[in-house]
């Protein structure tokens, strides 16, 4: 998985230390990459073009979704 943000990151590494309000968020997407071979890292915005035009399209959703990207 690829982030921009640090702090959501370290939420991955570490569940607990998530607000509350995002625990049931962090733990669905811990029980959902169970099943594969992941890994986390933290790349800046400038580095990743695809999330960062995501991010300057203003995108919103009303369901969450999950991008998985198998190389």
């Amino acid at each position: 998985m690829e982030s921009d943000s640090q702090l959501c990151c370290n939420w991955l590494e570490k569940s607990s230390s998530a607000p509350d309000a995002f625990k049931s968020v962090i733990e669905d997407i811990l029980q959902y990459g169970a099943g594969f071979d992941w890994s986390i890292k933290v790349i800046s915005r400038e580095e990743n073009d695809t999330a960062n035009h995501l991010v300057k399209s203003e995108i919103s959703r009303k369901i969450p979704f999950v991008w998985v990207c198998q190389e």
